[in-house]
């Protein structure tokens, strides 16, 4: 919440502000070379928070239990999105492990799912960068899902064909 100028509220549980360091330095990292970012549940909340959005610091009954590898709801993915792109448009099902959500969009950034409650579930660079958040977590459910197997394969897709070499001697925070 200090990241978008809120107080913690009591339902956020505790901040952990190095893991917030490490991934505001990791992200804007990313974002300075150019390479491909997929952030995924937390991931997408420090998309937002960290690059001039805000979140729902709670959003209660929206957390579920089930098992990690079944879906729990649909979202519904906007048409003319990367994300539609690489899983396609309409109704995707997902599952669900978060009291958090987008609330404010940041600059340059735009809403590419939602869920049916009307929950930002993805997020994207606006100027078309492989720049993208979920809510959900992909990666429990594609071993049984070549959609949601896809975003990985985007994303390896993105890094190979990025135009940047990485250099890991000088990464520091």
């Amino acid at each position: 919440p200090g990241a978008y100028g809120e107080a913690r509220r009591p339902e956020c549980g505790q901040v952990d502000r190095l893991r917030d360091e490490v991934d505001r330095w990791a992200l804007e990292t990313a974002i300075e070379r150019t390479l491909p970012v997929l952030g995924i549940c937390r991931g997408i909340q420090a998309l937002a928070a960290f690059l001039g959005g805000s979140l729902h610091q709670d959003i209660p009954g929206h957390q579920r239990t089930a098992a990690r590898n079944v879906t729990t709801h649909e979202v519904v993915v906007e048409e003319g999105t990367l994300l539609s792109r690489i899983v396609g448009g309409g109704r995707l099902a997902v599952n669900s492990f978060h009291h958090q959500a987008l609330r404010v969009v940041p600059p340059g950034y735009r809403i590419s799912a939602r869920a049916t409650d009307g929950t930002v579930e993805g997020l994207e660079a606006a100027d078309g960068a492989f720049r993208l958040g979920v809510q959900w977590h992909p990666e429990d459910l594609a071993a049984e899902s070549a959609l949601h197997q896809g975003l990985f394969d985007a994303l390896v897709e993105a890094a190979r064909y990025s135009s940047v070499t990485p250099d890991c001697r000088d990464l520091s925070p």
